[in-house]
């Protein structure tokens, strides 16, 4: 599945950062969204992270640690020094717009969202919901300068990747789920680096624990990947402009960056990923 496809000779670090088509903002290619601990924002910050993601709706609860972080972050650094994208997940155009203004509300420092997402799009609403975005962010709507939308649908996600509907799109590339290498990847490298950028989701949805390693009996495997080594098979993809990532604690936060010092993976490692979660599901076995 791997040989012969493109990879990166060096993984992005939290300090890059990457221009947002058509607009002044400038984010790192790792996001942080769900935390557990508020601190967490602050440290990811220090370390040149400066991208951040909360939802205004459906999983409100999940993001309240985010939500906290991110006002004490506010009382101490400039906004403009931080990016904020926040994703609706609400259908209907009459109610798209009040879940963002309640996430202004509720965040003390922070009076502008940067990206508005509509949140968990298929192919059979996202032209509604992108109009709607694209008329707020028009309308400089809580000083909004781009519009996103996360994809749980691929050919959704290259329709508007590669026609430049959305400015910046969430998608699902993880080892449990490779199929973007064939029917999404391909589309994306023949922009030749141009157009939307690409942040992948869900990046740990293939990782198998150490504990279900050792109960296959595999206890004695050269390398028992860690969960922040799947940060580095979605990275190793020139595709992936960058992650969202849901480091709960400071500790998680640095076996990210630190896995970010490592080198890409090989197509063999990828294949390995693969072929471990496939194991692990029951779905086959390793060679």
């Amino acid at each position: 599945m791997f040989d012969g496809t493109p990879r990166r000779r060096r993984l992005p670090q939290p300090c890059d950062r990457v221009c947002i088509p058509g607009t002044e903002l400038q984010v790192s290619p790792i996001c942080i969204g769900v935390v557990a601990d508020p601190d967490v924002v602050s440290a990811a910050f220090e370390e040149g992270i400066n991208f951040f993601f909360i939802s205004a709706d459906m999983h409100w609860p999940v993001y309240e640690a985010t939500r906290v972080g991110l006002a004490r972050l506010a009382a101490r650094v400039p906004r403009e020094a931080f990016v904020v994208a926040t994703a609706s997940y609400v259908t209907q155009p009459e109610f798209l717009t009040a879940p963002f203004a309640e996430v202004c509300d509720s965040l003390s420092g922070i009076d502008s969202l940067d990206i508005l997402v509509a949140g968990g799009s298929y192919g059979t609403d996202l032209i509604q919901r992108l109009d709607v975005l694209q008329h707020h962010k028009a309308g400089a709507y809580l000083g909004a300068q781009a519009v996103g939308v996360s994809f749980h649908d691929r050919n959704a996600a290259r329709v508007a990747l590669t026609k430049g509907l959305v400015d910046i799109g969430f998608v699902r590339y993880n080892a449990g789920h490779p199929g973007a290498i064939s029917d999404l990847f391909p589309h994306l490298a023949a922009r030749d680096g141009a157009g939307p950028l690409a942040f992948n989701f869900t990046s740990l949805a293939g990782w198998v624990p150490a504990s279900r390693v050792e109960e296959l009996g595999l206890g004695g495997l050269d390398w028992i990947p860690q969960a922040a080594d799947h940060y580095r098979f979605a990275l190793t993809r020139p595709e992936v402009t960058g992650v969202l990532c849901a480091p709960a604690t400071k500790e998680q936060l640095n076996e990210i960056v630190a896995a970010l010092h490592s080198p890409p993976l090989s197509a063999e490692d990828e294949e390995y990923l693969v072929k471990l979660q496939m194991l692990a599901t029951g779905a086959a076995e390793l060679a």
